[in-house]
């Protein structure tokens, strides 16, 4: 039983080494730790390709120099290298933009999770932005399939996708005196799947357009808005209630998939501004007396 608690943390401390990314690219025994040829290359033969990619991903010393030697040091270096150019091929390839990898996460606990790629777009109109990329090379538990998620869709739809919740939300709202109500709206920044469970033909799965707009996307994102009324606003709860069922017919018509949320605050202001964080931390404690609250999954 010792013997085998020695050996469950040594396990865990090697998923910990390698869930760094390419801080984890340590020289060791090189040999084969999955089926990983759907996502990426996995021959032996070093390219010139591979020795920028570990630069580019700040490997250590002795990894490029064993590199330099024509050598792989160590599973985990040829991968943290290897799926890091297949992402930057894959969302070049599916986008149409050039990408940049900087970060790789390999997942290699426990529980089947999936190994990400974190890179900076640098061309078009999102330079600079941010995207990270999900995917099982191994196949995911679910289907075997590598499943590939990106945070894209995120890049080129959340300004629009915010800007369409907070319409909805001050359609209702807009005509109150300022300062006396506040929104919050945001998309989650998180990886969406290539491929989705079709929300108009339940059972079948779609595969998401590249391009595709907000109004094609809206049911497979997620996001939230919430209004917030001062504790000096005075309007009747009749009114209240009325002017929240009019924001989320608003956000009907969006076509998102959004949770939405309004409050009266109650908390007295005692010279304090009515701003964002202020409000929520009433909400969050209890102090307020009108609460509506709702999810609206963009079709139907």
């Amino acid at each position: 039983m010792v013997r085998g608690a020695h050996s469950l943390v040594a396990e865990m401390a090697l998923a910990a080494l390698v869930a760094i990314g390419c801080a984890g690219c340590m020289p060791g025994t090189l040999g084969s730790s999955h089926t990983t040829q759907e996502v990426a290359n996995m021959s032996e033969e070093v390219t010139e390709r591979d020795r920028a990619m570990a630069r580019q991903l700040g490997a250590p010393d002795e990894v490029l120099s064993s590199l330099e030697r024509g050598a792989w040091p160590s599973v985990t270096a040829r991968e943290n290298v290897r799926y890091a150019e297949a992402v930057e091929d894959h969302l070049s390839d599916r986008y149409g933009e050039t990408f940049r990898a900087t970060e790789v996460t390999l997942s290699r606990g426990v529980l089947a999770e999936a190994d990400s790629v974190t890179c900076t777009v640098d061309s078009g109109p999102f330079a600079g932005a941010t995207c990270r990329c999900t995917f099982f090379p191994g196949g995911a538990p679910q289907d075997g399939g590598s499943q590939w998620s990106d945070t894209y869709p995120y890049v080129r739809l959340h300004e629009e996708y915010e800007a369409a919740a907070e319409a909805a939300a001050s359609s209702a709202f807009g005509d109150l005196p300022q300062g006396t109500w506040l929104c919050d709206a945001g998309m989650t920044e998180r990886p969406y799947p290539e491929v989705e469970n079709d929300v108009h033909d339940q059972g079948q799965s779609v595969s998401i357009p590249p391009d595709a707009s907000l109004s094609v996307m809206g049911p497979y994102l997620d996001g939230h808005v919430w209004v917030y009324l001062s504790p000096e606003c005075t309007l009747s709860e009749k009114d209240y209630s009325g002017r929240v069922s009019r924001m989320v017919e608003a956000l009907r018509r969006t076509g998102l998939d959004i949770h939405w949320e309004a409050h009266k605050v109650t908390k007295p202001l005692d010279g304090a501004s009515f701003a964002w964080e202020w409000a929520d931390e009433a909400v969050r404690s209890g102090q307020h007396a009108w609460q509506q609250t709702g999810d609206l999954l963009g079709v139907g």
